[in-house]
């Protein structure tokens, strides 16, 4: 227990340290994909008939194919199943080398295909606020359409992404292939078996990003309430900021890894349904996901029942309410979550990065420390 509590904060003091600069955030967000993977194949081990006879290390074990997965990722030692230098000193050099490439690999091609997909809109939805905030100091009022246009349209964009992203990424987490993050017929296929829970999950990413709003924002109002930070010199109010972003960046980092979490939970039991009710081809599924189930020993179709013409009939129109209420109440939810950077940043505003990268979508960098801030403080340390 004791190790794993050090294990546990080493973890997050480093991803903590890496989700500082947008660059190093991409570490973090490698190790986080590489952990989705890791619990995602432990998930599907969990729900199959070898967890009565077996562990789940054991099973990893008896696998060269899943030795990759059997533990928890570390950040600066080799992946196991892979050949290092015999020398020891070459060996060190080489284990933090290949994970700080591991990771940054990994995390390179997750913020790629999700900026694919969310960077458009994200420009949209900042050229919106930029171009609210022109009409309003030139009073040219007659152009607000503009502004309010472009700003729905972009949530409209996003909110649509939103509602397909949370399992594209679990899906390319686990098989590691960019190709499965744009299979759009088999996340349909995911997206359809579990309405409830991305539901619940959509409520959860905008209850945590209400957290953080509150926690970018906040920083606007501290001197007020506290006058003393008024006479902070640049230096000392950047120390202030850093420390602060520090401490609410390893919440956010905590918060960002418990909804990756969910969402490769909710893929893992998703991707089971189908595969045993062969609701699409195996053609469909990627080789990852079907050598799992190989060595899991599930048959493709075991718990498919055809149900009767008259059981089937009589479910059409629940199943069309209950879909389209939840599929309402996801979308409402989805398109709030993708307001709030219009209130973060009215509060406190960030250029460009504010919009571009949100930290519970695209890279977990939660750092909103001012650029003339940073500037004064390095002239004053030169004088």
């Amino acid at each position: 227990m004791g190790k794993r509590l050090v294990r546990f904060f080493w973890l997050l003091l480093i991803c903590t340290i890496w989700c500082q600069t947008l660059l190093t955030s991409i570490l973090a967000l490698g190790w986080v994909y590489r952990w989705v993977r890791h619990r995602v194949s432990q998930r599907l081990f969990q729900l199959s008939p070898m967890a009565e006879k077996t562990t789940w290390q054991q099973f990893a074990s008896s696998h060269e194919s899943l030795t990759s997965v059997r533990d928890i990722p570390h950040l600066f030692r080799r992946q196991s199943g892979i050949a290092s230098p015999n020398r020891s000193g070459f060996k060190c050099i080489h284990d933090w080398l290949h994970a700080c490439w591991l990771n940054f690999r990994v995390g390179l091609g997750g913020i790629l295909t999700t900026w694919v997909l969310t960077l458009f809109p994200c420009i949209i939805l900042a050229i919106a606020l930029y171009t609210g905030w022109h009409i309003s100091f030139t009073k040219m009022y007659e152009e607000s359409a503009t502004g309010a246009s472009l700003g729905f349209s972009g949530l409209l964009i996003l909110t649509g992404i939103m509602l397909y992203l949370p399992l594209a990424q679990a899906r390319h987490a686990f098989t590691g292939d960019w190709h499965s993050f744009f299979d759009w017929r088999f996340i349909s296929a995911l997206l359809w078996r579990k309405p409830l829970q991305l539901f619940l999950l959509a409520i959860g990413y905008f209850i945590v990003n209400v957290v953080l709003t509150f926690f970018k924002a906040l920083p606007t109002f501290l001197p007020t309430m506290n006058p003393a930070l008024e006479n902070l010199s640049a230096i000392e109010a950047l120390e202030f900021l850093d420390q602060y972003y520090f401490y609410t960046g390893a919440i956010a980092f905590l918060l960002f890894l418990a909804l990756r979490t969910i969402g490769g939970h909710i893929y893992s039991s998703a991707l089971l349904e189908i595969w045993c009710q062969s609701a699409l081809k195996t053609e469909a599924f990627n080789r990852e996901e079907i050598h799992l189930f190989e060595l899991l020993a599930i048959a493709y179709g075991s718990g498919y029942q055809k149900p009767g013409l008259v059981k089937k009939i009589l479910k059409i129109p629940v199943n069309v309410s209950y879909r389209g209420t939840i599929l309402t109440l996801t979308v409402l939810v989805w398109s709030v979550f993708n307001f709030l950077p219009f209130v973060s940043e009215f509060f406190n505003y960030y250029p460009v990065r504010g919009f571009i990268n949100q930290p519970l979508v695209q890279l977990p960098c939660f750092r909103y420390v001012p650029a003339h801030l940073e500037a004064k403080a390095a002239a004053e340390q030169k004088s």
